[in-house]
């Protein structure tokens, strides 16, 4: 897949896993998300993310990054400014989510568990259960739809 053709800018995007089961749960993922409703932007900056390990803002190529941002690289977003009492937050994800790995919801849970009102991370016990599962799986509604309708009525959202 090639996105982009400026500095700075994703070019060749390779998918690697330590199996095939997780290798075609990663391009079912990102195929799957090209035909949401999604922009190219978003799509490049989920890419650079998922690429960096960095939870930054858009990078724009060092240009253009030091133009916006004040600097060569993208800003990292500082998650530990969340201050929101009164927010409740659920964090969705599949085992065998490509998009939002187990690893990066820990990290990001880690962060902003403490600052909100009602937190609770909801991770299907299904194995392999991807990004689009959540959605498209028929196991959806008793997998994930049933544990975020518990969160609602448990936190009154």
């Amino acid at each position: 897949m090639v996105i982009g053709a400026k500095q700075g800018d994703i070019r060749n995007i390779e998918l690697s896993a330590p199996n095939e089961m997780e290798f075609q749960n990663q391009v079912n993922s990102f195929v799957l998300m090209m035909h949401q409703s999604v922009s190219i932007q978003m799509l490049k900056h989920i890419i650079q993310v998922h690429l960096s390990g960095r939870l930054s803002r858009f990078n724009y190529g060092s240009e253009l990054n030091r133009a916006l941002y004040g600097r060569k690289l993208a800003p990292i977003y500082d998650l530990t400014q969340i201050h929101e009492p009164k927010l409740s937050l659920a964090i969705i994800n599949g085992p065998s989510d490509a998009i939002s790995t187990p690893g990066e919801v820990s990290w990001i849970s880690e962060q902003v568990s403490d600052r909100v009102g009602h937190f609770e991370r909801i991770t299907t016990e299904a194995d392999p259960f991807n990004h689009m599962d959540l959605v498209l799986s028929k196991d959806a509604g008793r997998l994930v739809n049933s544990k975020i309708v518990e969160f609602i009525e448990r936190n009154k959202c």
